[in-house]
């Protein structure tokens, strides 16, 4: 019986909702596709507009990952932490809208110029 409710609440886990490093993919997501061309592991972070912070995930050197996000009616930015390098930088600002995908590219040079793209499609 233990066994049975862990599982159940795995698998609540899976589905629930957004997550560190999950996917959330309700009627109301946006959709974001980091590309990481740097030789750095990083942490990604969503900054609504206010200084609310979220960590959204880690995606590893010369790697691609996507995650979903609730959407909210407000900008964001990434912020991006290289591990290792003491160096962190932010994206402009970004209105998605619902249903959107963004595309944050880090670039190989990121961790010294501080530059990275936005995109959406």
């Amino acid at each position: 019986m233990v066994v049975l409710s862990w599982g159940v609440i795995a698998s609540l886990a899976c589905f629930g909702g957004p997550r560190a490093g999950g996917r959330y993919n309700g009627a109301d997501s946006i959709h974001v596709e980091v590309q990481n061309q740097n030789f750095y592991d990083t942490v990604i972070f969503v900054v609504y507009a206010g200084s609310n912070r979220r960590r959204l995930g880690a995606v590893g050197g010369q790697s691609t990952r996507e995650f979903g996000l609730r959407w909210e009616p407000t900008e964001l930015r990434f912020r991006v932490d290289f591990v290792g390098a003491r160096l962190d930088t932010q994206s402009e600002p970004i209105e998605p809208r619902v249903g959107e995908t963004v595309r944050l590219q880090i670039l190989s040079t990121s961790h010294q110029t501080g530059r990275l793209i936005l995109s959406r499609y």
